[in-house]
């Protein structure tokens, strides 16, 4: 709301600039120009743009505990996925980021992203608004004060599941395409490969979320304490 409202301020003070008395008569229409557009007022639409992009809210959710919770945080998320998990290839590049500077013990946090280049501060921007959002809601309805993370692992856990999901049914749709253009003996490797993912998206969809990851040593339920973990899935073994 903000943004649009500052937007709307640039473009009143541009008409009103612009505006011609009307004992003249009105000038012929030209020819748009985006370089006639306010630097200020191209930067909110291209934030806007990118925002309404709609992208999937688990992936958008994993980057917001890393962003909230840093390092311990980020070596559990880390332990248990990896990049090719990712379908929207904007939060996989923001991912790849937080990997990398936690790697290299660089600071990880919000506002170091919201001074990054485009797209982190729209995509911060668009992750950490949309938690907020969220608590307002429940507010509105019920009165009370709606805290999301009471237990941070157990929330990691809930998004890390349909997560992998996800990644598992495109990886058996892409499996099921490639059986139409190979050989019989080909074909047949494939099909053994398609009943193993289904056999782990089944296994994955009747376990809960935290009965499929690790805790971690120690876990108190009000914080969460420092490890890694390495887990993969069936099908990446081979």
């Amino acid at each position: 709301r903000e943004l649009f409202e500052q937007l709307e301020k640039i473009l009143k003070g541009k008409r009103s600039k612009k505006r011609t008395p009307s004992t003249h008569s009105v000038p012929p229409p030209q020819p748009f120009d985006p370089q006639d557009v306010p630097q200020e007022v191209r930067s909110v639409e291209s934030g806007a743009a990118r925002s309404s992009i709609k992208r999937p809210h688990y992936e958008k959710e994993l980057i917001r505990l890393m962003l909230q919770y840093g390092r311990e945080m980020i070596d559990y998320i880390g332990g248990l996925c990896n990049e090719n998990l990712f379908e929207d290839s904007e939060l996989k590049s923001f991912y790849l980021d937080i990997i990398s500077r936690h790697q290299n013990e660089e600071t990880v946090e919000v506002e170091h992203y919201l001074h990054r280049e485009e797209p982190y501060p729209s995509l911060t921007g668009d992750i950490m608004l949309e938690q907020y959002t969220a608590s307002d809601r429940h507010a509105e309805k019920t009165g009370t004060h709606f805290k999301r993370d009471r237990d941070p692992i157990r929330t990691a856990k809930s998004t890390i599941k349909p997560l992998r999901l996800h990644y598992l049914k495109r990886y058996l749709a892409e499996l099921a395409e490639q059986t139409k253009t190979v050989d019989s003996e080909s074909k047949k490797v494939l099909i053994r490969k398609q009943k193993r993912t289904q056999r782990e998206i089944s296994h994955m969809e009747q376990t809960p979320a935290d009965r499929l990851f690790p805790d971690l040593p120690g876990q108190q339920k009000t914080g969460i304490s420092s490890t890694v973990f390495e887990y993969k899935m069936k099908d990446q073994k081979e």
